[in-house]
């Protein structure tokens, strides 16, 4: 398979490998779950990373933290200089959300192409911290495409 996560794969992934190639682009779904609810303040790294090119269009957060007043998270980027809230800004910690583009948690890097590759951090957002529970956060993505085939 090719690089990218392109309809070709798919296709030869679930075992037909007839199809003509094409440059259309597959979603790709990162998921990084049972993050420990309680944050700290600086970015907590989650071993997951955004590759080069990648270009994040969504974050969905499934709120599992209880205890706390209001407790919020951010979800960034470990980058040249780091970004605590460069995905999300600020969504329930005890709730689940949907960030997308253009909406009011959603961070500078959200729609942006990756230049380099950067690993996911999640942080405190405000509030108190929740006391207990876990988090699991899926980040959406794309990639910029050249439209060359497996390359």
């Amino acid at each position: 398979m090719g690089k990218r996560s392109t309809t070709a794969g798919y296709w030869r992934a679930h075992g037909d490998s007839k199809r003509v190639a094409t440059a259309a682009v597959m979603p790709v779904v990162l998921a990084i779950t049972g993050v420990d609810a309680t944050l700290a303040a600086a970015g907590i790294l989650t071993g997951k990373f955004m590759p080069i090119g990648a270009v994040p269009l969504k974050v969905d957060v499934v709120g599992g933290g209880t205890g706390g007043t209001t407790p919020l998270l951010d979800v960034g980027l470990e980058l040249d200089t780091p970004v605590d809230d460069g995905l999300v800004n600020g969504v329930a910690a005890d709730g689940n959300s949907s960030t997308v583009l253009g909406a009011t948690e959603a961070g500078a890097n959200l729609g942006a192409a990756m230049t380099e590759a950067a690993e996911v951090t999640v942080s405190d957002g405000g509030g108190t911290n929740a006391t207990g529970g876990t988090i699991d956060i899926y980040v959406h993505y794309t990639f910029v495409d050249d439209g060359v085939v497996n390359d």
